[in-house]
């Protein structure tokens, strides 16, 4: 669906319940044209979880217990330089 419909952000949970890490690897792959960009959710922040989000070409991780308030911002952020996040 990433290559059909070219979205600009694409959100991943960075650490699914089931352990699961090979779709980060798959996503990653997908995104390598740079039309789009991931963005990492997670209820974890410590080192590994960043580290994580990184290895798959994560541009943000925010925290999955306050998407309310961070992910609109986020994906204004991310899709047009010139938007400031509202914090």
């Amino acid at each position: 669906m990433l290559k059909d419909l070219k979205p600009q952000v694409v959100i991943m949970d960075s650490r699914m319940p089931d352990g699961t890490r090979s779709t980060a690897l798959e996503v990653k792959s997908l995104l390598t044209s740079g039309e789009s960009r991931l963005l990492a959710i997670s209820v974890w922040h410590d080192e590994e979880t960043n580290q994580l989000a990184e290895s798959f070409g994560a541009v943000a991780l925010i925290d999955k217990m306050d998407l309310s308030h961070q992910l609109l911002p986020t994906i204004a952020r991310l899709t047009s330089p010139n938007t400031v996040a509202a914090e």
